[in-house]
């Protein structure tokens, strides 16, 4: 008796697109805003401006992400602790696959009192 198998095909795990990071970026949306609060609004400045560009290997990986703050009005000063806070809660995002072997993403957020 012959018995004949089916070879099964590995199946990809799903792609993430553009959006899918988009969406990831936007639920830190938050968190950015708390940073710009404690390290920006709290020491006297009336906006804060928060660019972010990350690149990103086909594996989800940070190959490098720059963080850039501004505060208007206030103290400096407080611009590095600013990007340090806005860094690590960008580090803590897992980022999914791609089928893209780089993948960059930009984004900005504006804080103001007024």
């Amino acid at each position: 008796m012959l018995l004949v198998g089916l070879a099964h095909a590995k199946k990809k795990p799903p792609q993430a697109t553009q959006a899918d990071y988009s969406v990831l970026l936007t639920a830190k949306q938050d968190a950015v805003q708390q940073c710009a609060m404690d390290n920006g609004i709290s020491v006297g400045a009336q906006r804060v401006d928060v660019s972010v560009h990350l690149a990103l290997s086909g594996k989800g990986e940070i190959l490098s992400l720059e963080v850039h703050g501004k505060l208007t009005g206030g103290t400096q000063s407080a611009t590095p602790a600013l990007e340090k806070c806005v860094e690590q809660q960008l580090r803590a995002i897992h980022f999914p696959r791609s089928d893209k072997p780089l993948i960059q993403i930009e984004r900005s957020w504006t804080i103001s009192t007024g």
